[in-house]
């Protein structure tokens, strides 16, 4: 009938999917937390809050979460990003210092 304990086989076509896993891990590379602490300081924030605009970039570069480094396609996107556990997760660790 079936294995014992509900175990099944592995089949040799799920074999080969591994390296594909890793490609998307590099693609989806965010800031790391200390590059977003530099972004954080006043005149790099001003900065980043005020770009002009960049029809390259998501939203025309003018909706931007700084936590997050992360661009929106508008203001409702933004604000329902600012209400996900991602983002909040986020936003509570960037008061922690960054050791060194």
């Amino acid at each position: 009938m079936g294995c014992p304990g509900g175990r099944r086989k592995k089949h040799a076509s799920k074999k080969g999917s591994t390296h594909l896993a890793k490609q998307v891990k590099g693609k989806r590379r965010t800031k790391d937390h200390d590059q977003i602490h530099d972004d954080l300081k006043v005149e790099a924030a001003q900065e980043l809050l005020n770009q002009q605009t960049d029809y390259d970039k998501t939203g025309e570069a003018q909706h931007y979460c700084l936590t997050c480094a992360r661009y929106f396609q508008d203001e409702k996107t933004l604000k329902a990003h600012f209400r996900t556990k991602l983002h909040k997760r986020r936003y509570n660790t960037r008061t922690i210092p960054v050791c060194v």
